[in-house]
């Protein structure tokens, strides 16, 4: 059993509600206000730990480590620029001012694959790949091979599959006069390397030698095999005795070195039909559907800038499939003999129904993209299109020059580093769990995940993000673990820093039209509310937090305030700023119903996170393997909560209004004659109207929109379910092409009753 839960970062809670200013409206750099600030604040910036803010660089290879510098001025002089200033301030602020997270969270879906066992596994995967009845085991999964229709569609030919031992394939490779794949097949590889190993070749020359997968073997009939010490069995046809068949085979990943009990041992053999009489015009094909293509695609080839990796089996078949040749996959077959989704392994990944910003919209209807700017959006600018209509921003850093400590050169880690990508797939940490004794999930209880689920509490039926990831301060110092044996150089990172005690002096925080409320809200993020600096709190900033780089203490030196008119006597002071800053988050907060704003969670989590006593006991280090995460997960281990949640603005209901339109702002217009969603109160039917306001307007792709929701229909309530079937055939359906509308009949058919 696993002694503890460990990671280098915690969270603040999202926002239950975000904090739109009433005088958000008439923001501008022409129109002064009558009580608005311009002027500077100069800073005083020191590097507590080692610090790096990324320069130039070194990419790292296969046969070389990374390396990376801080930033260099033209003359050879170190700096700090004003962008990461702003990214570390806007940040804080995004939590402490209750901003809209969702321009700043990447709208992604996961897929999972839990095989633990665990009430949250059955549910989520175990439930949908394979049944049991007693010892009996049936797996779902049925082979197929998959075919390009066209440049965007995609289609599937069933077949048959047989198993295929690691010692057939050996004997196999053997009598070709190869080399004994054996020793490879049987270590943890992904699907390319094993199909190299038997093959004999390089992996990228597999698909020049795939015609030597299609061979003759003989396969039997099905029969029961016995596993896991006999406890199960698993009907399936086993290749090596039986009649000669003409056959393809279909290697994929090990996760598991060895061959012990519960490792994987076989492969298969896809035949009726191989890969060469797949296309022949006899054989059945199946239409994948739009939204099963896509799911395949968010999990085997998701977007570059998703931080995620193509699935390797794929990313060697794609070539293929891309010129129009069959490649093997495996399917779910739905409850219409269709597709329900496909996978190139046979417990393949599925798509989870949720996405990132569903989670947010379940803390608060107001985190969407749409939304009128923030706080922060109006202090620093927004991008048109992404936040509105474009901001310019108001306040900006100055670029900041280092002066190292007297004799003192780069601080270069003992080792090289290697910085893990976040996971936000990995739903104990990152979604909102229910509270339990111990931090440990009761047995039979499920996690949170980006699903909802009927059994359970608020945080299972409407799961919520964990927040916004916070990296504690510490007192341990810089800590870079060994890699591990299995890490190859790629990623692997040397980090050169400035040393701890390097100073940034003058550094200028210019601002204009501020008012006094919003140059407040930077003091605290400035200060975390000590302009005095007596608590000694620090900020982090740079490249390997992880590893306990990027602490740095900041004091305001001096500020030089320029009002546009006559301001009063507490709006004259850094402290009156500040105060005016606090005063407006106490009161929307407690208008929201929470406790006071200033022992909020949010604003508790980031005063912890800047105090490195109180932080002292915490386990900081990453939780390691793959292998661990797996163990945590299967024994209902959770992070311990980082502050409680007293005082927390209680979560609205579904039936929770939106961001409100500014004091004096226009009513909203009544609803259209044509109008089918006319009550928006519950998140989804908001979201319904949303996008029948999108097909009216003919704007955006409402089409993708209208599938997926139906996708996600599965985890709706009945009424939800019902006015998306009608919304769909009273307006939507007529602009439906054909083949599609064949498949969104079946899935939303009319109801009863209207």
């Amino acid at each position: 059993m696993m002694a503890g839960v460990m990671a280098p970062f915690r969270f603040a809670p999202v926002p239950r509600a975000v904090f739109f200013p009433g005088w958000a409206e008439r923001v501008s750099h022409d129109v002064p206000f009558s009580d608005g600030l311009s002027g500077e604040i100069i800073l005083s910036i020191e590097a507590v730990t080692p610090l790096l803010v990324g320069g130039a660089r070194r990419k790292a290879t296969e046969k070389c480590a990374g390396e990376v510098w801080p930033v260099r001025l033209p003359d050879g002089r170190y700096a700090l620029p004003g962008s990461a200033l702003q990214g570390m301030v806007r940040s804080l602020l995004d939590v402490a001012s209750f901003a809209n997270l969702a321009p700043f969270v990447r709208d992604r879906r996961y897929g999972v694959r839990d095989i633990s066992g665990s009430a949250t596994g059955r549910r989520l995967y175990g439930d949908r790949l394979t049944s049991k009845n007693d010892t009996r085991i049936t797996p779902h999964s049925q082979a197929g091979w998959l075919v390009r229709r066209g440049a965007r569609d995609a289609d599937l030919i069933p077949c048959e599959h047989a198993r295929v031992g690691i010692d057939v394939l050996a004997q196999l490779a053997r009598a070709a006069g190869r080399p004994d794949p054996k020793p490879t097949l049987e270590q943890r590889r992904d699907a390319p390397a094993r199909y190299a190993a038997f093959l004999g070749v390089a992996e990228g020359q597999v698909l020049a030698r795939r015609s030597v997968l299609d061979l003759t073997l003989p396969i039997n009939e099905p029969v029961e095999h016995p596993h896991q010490n006999r406890s199960i069995q698993i009907r399936y046809r086993l290749a090596g005795e039986g009649a000669p068949t003409a056959c393809t085979l279909v290697l994929t990943g090990k996760p598991q070195a060895g061959t012990g009990g519960g490792h994987k041992k076989l492969d298969f053999a896809f035949f009726a039909p191989d890969r060469t009489g797949a296309l022949g015009h006899r054989h059945r094909r199946l239409a994948v559907p739009d939204d099963v293509w896509r799911d395949f695609l968010l999990i085997h080839e998701p977007p570059v800038d998703s931080g995620q990796k193509a699935n390797p089996n794929w990313a060697l078949w794609k070539p293929a499939f891309d010129r129009g040749e069959p490649v093997p996959v495996f399917w779910l077959e739905d409850e219409n003999d269709g597709i329900s989704a496909l996978g190139t392994a046979f417990m393949f990944k599925l798509a989870m129904p949720l996405s990132t910003h569903d989670l947010l919209r379940n803390s608060s209807a107001d985190h969407r993209l749409d939304a009128p700017p923030d706080l922060p959006s109006r202090i620093f600018g927004s991008v048109a299109g992404r936040e509105g209509a474009g901001l310019k921003r108001r306040a900006s850093f100055d670029w900041a020059v280092a002066t190292l400590p007297h004799g003192a050169e780069l601080h270069r880690g003992e080792r090289e580093a290697v910085l893990l990508a976040p996971k936000p797939g990995f739903y104990p940490f990152y979604i909102r769990q229910p509270t339990a004794a111990g931090n440990r999930l009761p047995n039979g209880h499920t996690w949170a995940v980006y699903m909802e689920q009927d059994g359970g509490g608020p945080e299972t039926k409407r799961p919520e993000s964990a927040g916004v990831k916070i990296w504690p301060a510490h007192g341990h110092g810089v800590r870079i673990p060994q890699p591990a044996e299995n890490v190859g150089n790629k990623v692997k990172n040397r980090l050169n820093a400035l040393p701890a005690g390097t100073r940034f002096e003058g550094c200028r925080l210019r601002f204009h039209n501020l008012r006094p409320a919003e140059l407040g809200a930077l003091l605290w993020a400035l200060s975390f509310g000590d302009l005095r600096g007596e608590k000694d709190l620090v900020h982090r900033l740079g490249m390997g937090k992880p590893l306990g780089l990027g602490m740095i203490r900041i004091r305001v030196q001096s500020a030089r305030l320029l009002p546009n008119g006559d301001l009063p006597e507490s709006a004259q002071s850094l402290e009156g700023l500040l105060a005016a800053f606090t005063q407006e988050m106490e009161s929307f907060h407690q208008a929201k119903g929470g406790g006071a704003w200033a022992a909020s969670p949010q604003v508790k989590a980031l005063l912890r996170a800047a105090d490195r006593q109180a932080n002292a006991a915490l386990d900081l280090s990453y939780l390691g393997t793959p292998e661990a995460h797996s163990q945590l997960r299967r024994e209902g281990r959770m992070l311990p909560p980082y502050v409680d949640g007293v005082g927390e603005i209680p979560r609205a209901g579904p039936g929770a209004a939106g961001a409100q339109p500014p004091p004096g702002g226009p009513a909203p217009p009544p609803p259209r004659p044509d109008r089918i969603v006319t009550d928006q109160s519950p998140p989804r039917l908001s979201l319904l109207a949303k996008l029948e306001d999108a097909y009216d307007a003919k704007k955006g792709n409402w089409l993708e929109t209208l599938k997926g929701y139906v996708r996600m229909a599965k985890t709706w309530d009945e009424r939800e379910r019902r006015m998306l079937a009608r919304l769909y055939h009273e307006k939507l359906r007529k602009d439906v092409p054909g083949h599609q509308r064949q498949q969104l009949d079946q899935k939303l058919p009319r109801p009863n009753g209207w």
